[in-house]
């Protein structure tokens, strides 16, 4: 966290590694072994990336970046397995209570409390766990490709 213009590029690798490359070749494998194996149930490769993929915040540019290039690698891994019968989806939380949270939870109180999030609660990791496990079922066979915001509607654009 910080000014943008002082992000070091140690810290950039850092993110980028965690968030993007991680697990862009972590994905890529699942792919492999899926398309390796015939399919007896519905494939899906879920990603989890998160609101700042598409909304900036400036103290935290690295992770946004992060979390964008993930967002792209999604779209095209779509539309590389779409032929093949998998989905592949990108859920993209908002603010959820976990412990990388858990040092700003004062903050976001009360920016919940000011209306940034319309839902005006806190996203659980149960929240999270549904939309996936809904996506895993299968029963979205025409689906791919989709960002799923489970965010309490803090990404809806607003007057």
């Amino acid at each position: 966290r910080g000014d943008l213009l002082e992000l070091k590029p140690e810290n950039f690798d850092r993110a980028l590694n965690i968030n993007l490359r991680g697990t862009v070749f972590l994905s890529q494998a699942v792919a492999k072994a899926m398309l390796a194996t015939p399919a007896t149930v519905a494939r899906s490769i879920i990603t989890i990336t998160s609101a700042s993929a598409e909304m900036a915040s400036p103290e935290r540019a690295d992770y946004c970046v992060s979390k964008a290039g993930l967002s792209m690698w999604v779209k095209n891994l779509a539309l590389r397995l779409a032929p093949e019968k998998i989905g592949v989806f990108e859920v993209r939380p908002g603010i959820i209570r976990t412990d990388m949270t858990a040092g700003v939870s004062a903050k976001y109180d009360a920016l919940i409390e000011g209306g940034l999030v319309p839902a005006k609660r806190w996203g659980e990791a149960a929240d999270i766990g549904a939309v996936v496990a809904a996506l895993a079922s299968g029963k979205f066979g025409f689906s791919t490709g989709s960002v799923i915001d489970v965010d309490g509607a803090l990404s809806v654009p607003r007057l």
